[in-house]
């Protein structure tokens, strides 16, 4: 998150330090119910979603982007190449809860 931070400053996207010291996520809760979070953010140049559900002892992860402009497009053609790797290191750095 810093080196994405210090390449998108610039361009006056949102960036982690802006968000508030006792957010424990790395995004906002839009929503939850008993297996299922969604997390999520809006930003001038994209809005994203990522659904985490919890189902017979296995754990899925569904992200949906949807881009507002040709930076969005830039944005998204980047990180999405990096994005199953981030996913898979969360999952792995994020404690079991039993």
């Amino acid at each position: 998150m810093k080196i994405r931070d210090a390449v998108v400053r610039p361009f006056g996207l949102a960036v982690s330090s802006s968000r508030p010291k006792e957010m424990k996520l790395m995004f906002p809760i839009l929503s939850e119910d008993t297996d299922e979070v969604i997390l999520g953010a809006e930003d001038k140049h994209l809005t994203f979603a990522v659904g985490v559900t919890i189902a017979n002892n296995t754990v899925s992860i569904s992200t949906l982007v949807t881009i507002h402009n040709t930076l969005g497009k830039l944005y998204w053609a980047v990180v999405r190449l990096f994005h199953p790797v981030l996913v898979r290191a969360t999952l792995r750095a994020t404690p079991l809860v039993t």
